[in-house]
């Protein structure tokens, strides 16, 4: 599935419950955040608990919540993320410095990808005893959050979706922007490799 809210949803389904307005609401705009307004890794059930939720909720408010996460003041913030990342073939990882909520830098990770020769995206805050990231990918054939759970072993945690994905750095095992982008590097080549393997062997 491509968002947890349709989880959610299939829950109050399965016990013959109907959420009320606010729940439908929140519900609705999880979906629409997850899957990008429905327009990425989206399943039969996320549409089927769109389509329920929809009627049960405030649509417009949801979009509304989704469309405005974002203030004005967060504007220097954001420029501040376009001055300082690295490019590796096409993998971005983008450093910011400061208060980011994981809001913003999925934000700032959805706008990155769209970038034409970038196919897989990393924005992490470097801040504090543990740096969070946000991750994504456009690539079909890689799955961001069996790859940044790779990435982070041993040195924090995370996981996601085959599209997008979240996670924690210790600050301690962070050495530089450099040796983390070529650990991504080297983490998506090893899934394209498990990959080609498993799909030789069936």
């Amino acid at each position: 599935m491509g968002a947890c809210s349709s989880i959610v949803w299939t829950y109050w389904k399965e016990s013959g419950e109907i959420p009320d307005r606010t729940t439908a609401t929140a519900l609705l705009a999880g979906i629409q955040l997850d899957t990008d307004f429905l327009s990425r890794s989206v399943s039969q059930t996320d549409l089927d608990a769109h389509y329920a939720l929809f009627f049960l909720g405030n649509n417009a408010l949801a979009h509304e919540v989704v469309k405005t996460a974002l203030s004005v003041d967060q504007l220097e913030e954001i420029g501040r993320s376009f001055s300082s990342f690295r490019i590796k073939d096409t993998i971005l990882l983008a450093e910011v410095h400061g208060d980011y909520s994981s809001e913003l830098l999925s934000v700032l990770a959805d706008f990155l990808l769209r970038l034409r020769e970038i196919t897989f995206v990393v924005v992490i805050a470097i801040k504090g005893c543990e740096y969070h990231l946000s991750a994504r990918t456009r690539d079909a054939s890689l799955d961001t959050g069996c790859i940044v759970r790779q990435v982070l072993s041993g040195i924090g945690s995370g996981g996601g979706h085959p599209h997008m994905a979240g996670g924690t750095v210790h600050a301690s095992c962070y050495r530089d922007g450099d040796a983390f982008l070529r650990k991504i590097a080297d983490g998506i080549a090893a899934y394209r490799s498990k990959n080609e393997t498993d799909n030789q062997a069936d």
